[in-house]
């Protein structure tokens, strides 16, 4: 089977028949055994999104955009609205801009004050700045049910 362009899939199934690693195949996390027929164009730009949001020792912005320039994320407004989107609350917010270091150690004091669906919140945001190709996603939404 083959996937359009510009369009949305789900996978659906029973517990522990394979959905998850279907999508690390896709999303190159995981490398194919020899006799598996995914087949993932080289040239496409794909991000794999997991359920827990990593988080570096760095300042909010560097986290959400992994540290690269913004010139490549599209500049700090970009990012801000992104946040803004994915419902990130106006104390965060602020922090995007703050980028205070001590002794060469990044404060992280927004990480104190962040829920589950906050950090659901940041991977998301991650996700929409690196503008994938492709982005493959487990459960993102997992953190914003009720």
């Amino acid at each position: 089977r083959s996937f359009t362009q510009g369009r949305l899939y789900g996978f659906i199934g029973e517990k522990h028949c394979g959905k998850a690693t279907l999508l690390k195949l896709l999303g190159q996390v995981l490398l194919p055994d020899a006799d598996c027929q995914i087949f993932v164009p080289p040239h496409l730009r794909i991000l794999h999104v997991s359920r827990e949001a990593k988080i570096t020792n760095q300042p909010l912005l560097k986290n959400v955009t992994f540290d690269q320039s913004m010139e490549r994320v599209g500049g700090i407004e970009r990012v801000r609205f992104i946040c803004e989107a994915t419902g990130f609350q106006p104390k965060l917010l602020d922090e995007l801009e703050q980028q205070e270091c001590i002794a060469g150690v990044a404060q992280q004091s927004w990480v104190d004050h962040m829920s589950m669906t906050d950090y659901a919140r940041l991977n998301l945001a991650r996700a929409l700045v690196q503008n994938p190709e492709c982005l493959v996603m487990h459960m993102p939404f997992q953190a914003f049910t009720a």
